[in-house]
C-alpha cells in the first residue's frame, strides 16, 4: 500500500504553494498533521475530505513539486520518461500538469477510467501519462475515455494499453472523437460485434454466408442492435422455428425495428403484448369451438393449444 510523507524540502518560495487549489492545500496539511510520519491514500482522503480522482490528481502535484515522497517508490520522472520516450511522450511540468488535472473534466476522464480498472483511483504516474496525452496530441478527455473503453472491451485495461493505442490511432491520423466514433463503427466494433452474433447462433466453424454478413451488418449499424436485444430474438427464434434461425430471428428484429423498439426491456414488453393478444384470440377461438360443440360433435377433434400458439407466430414472423 503506498504511503506518503514530508520530503525535507524547504517550504519557503516554492512556486506551488501559489498555484495549489484549496483541495491540494487539505491533502498538505493532512500529510502535515502525521508530524511525519506515513500516511495511506485511505487515512488521506478521510483527514482531508478529497477522494478518487481529486486525491490522486493532489499527490501528483504536491509529489512533482518536492514537498512530499511516495515511499519506495521510483519518481515519476524516471519511470515516464524510460516508458514513454519511444511513443515521443515527454514528461509535463508539475506546475502545468496541476493546471490541466484542476479540469472539470479531466478529474471526470480520471475517475471513469480508474472504475473501468476496477480501482478507487489512478496513481501518479499513470495520471501523468494520461495528462501528457491530453495536452501534447490534443486528444479530447472522449477521445481518451472511448480509447479507454475499446481497450477494456478487449481484456485487461491499464494506462500504458490506453496510452500506445491511442498513438497507434493518432498514426492513422484519428484525431478527433468524432473520427474515432467513425473509425470504431467501421472497424473494430464489426469484428466484435460479428463474432458476438456468431456465438449467439452457434456459427463457430464455418464462414458466414453472404446473408448472414449482411444480416448481421443491418441489426448492428442500420438498427442499432446489440448482444441483448439480438440473444432475445434468437431465443424466441429457437423456440419457434425447426431450422433457419438467423432468418427468423431478422423477421422478429425488423418487426421491432419498424414499431420503433430500441431497448430490451421495449421488446420484451412488444413481444409480452403479442402473447397476450394470441392467448386471447386463442380462448375466444376455444370458447367458440366449446359453444359449437354444444350444438353439433366436433368434426376437428380435440384443439392443440401450443400448436395453435406456434401457427400465429410463424403467421406474425414468416415469410408470407
Amino acid at each position: 500500500m503506498a504511503k506518503y510523507s514530508l520530503t525535507s524540502h524547504k517550504f519557503s518560495r516554492v512556486p506551488a504553494f501559489y498555484e495549489a487549489s484549496a483541495e491540494e492545500l487539505r491533502v498538505l496539511l493532512s500529510v502535515i498533521e502525521t508530524e511525519g510520519e506515513d500516511i495511506g491514500r485511505e487515512e488521506l482522503s478521510r483527514k482531508s475530505g478529497v477522494a478518487g480522482a481529486r486525491l490522486a490528481a493532489s499527490l501528483v502535484f504536491w509529489t512533482e513539486a518536492g514537498i512530499i515522497k511516495e515511499d519506495g517508490k521510483r519518481s515519476v520522472t524516471e519511470e515516464f520518461e524510460e516508458r514513454f520516450d519511444a511513443l515521443e511522450l515527454k514528461e509535463e511540468r508539475s506546475v502545468e500538469v496541476a493546471k490541466t488535472i484542476r479540469s472539470d473534466k479531466l478529474y471526470d476522464m480520471f475517475s471513469e477510467i480508474s472504475a473501468l480498472m476496477n480501482r478507487p483511483m489512478l496513481n501518479n504516474r499513470e495520471i501523468k501519462e494520461l495528462t501528457a496525452l491530453y495536452k501534447q496530441y490534443g486528444l479530447s478527455e472522449e477521445y481518451i475515455l472511448a480509447v479507454a473503453k475499446l481497450v477494456e472491451s478487449k481484456g485487461a485495461l491499464t494506462v500504458t494499453k490506453i496510452v500506445n493505442r491511442a498513438y497507434k490511432l493518432y498514426e492513422k491520423e484519428i484525431y478527433t472523437y468524432e473520427e474515432l466514433e467513425e473509425y470504431i463503427k467501421e472497424t473494430e466494433s464489426n469484428s466484435g460485434v460479428e463474432f458476438e452474433f456468431r456465438k449467439i447462433f452457434g456459427i463457430t466453424s464455418r464462414a458466414l454466408t453472404k446473408s448472414e454478413k449482411d444480416y448481421f451488418r443491418k441489426w448492428s449499424r442500420e438498427y442499432g442492435y446489440y448482444i441483448d436485444i439480438v440473444s432475445e430474438a434468437f431465443d424466441i427464434a429457437a423456440s419457434n422455428a425447426d431450422k433457419n434461425y438467423v432468418k427468423y430471428a431478422d423477421k422478429i428484429l425488423s418487426k421491432w425495428f419498424e414499431a420503433g423498439l430500441r431497448t430490451l426491456s421495449e421488446c420484451r414488453a412488444f413481444y409480452d403484448r403479442e402473447r397476450a393478444e394470441i392467448a386471447e384470440q386463442r380462448k375466444k377461438k376455444k370458447e367458440t369451438a366449446k359453444s359449437a360443440q354444444k350444438q353439433e360433435p366436433s368434426r376437428f377433434g380435440e384443439f392443440n393449444i401450443e400448436e395453435s400458439f406456434r401457427n400465429a407466430l410463424d403467421r406474425s414472423y414468416k415469410d408470407d
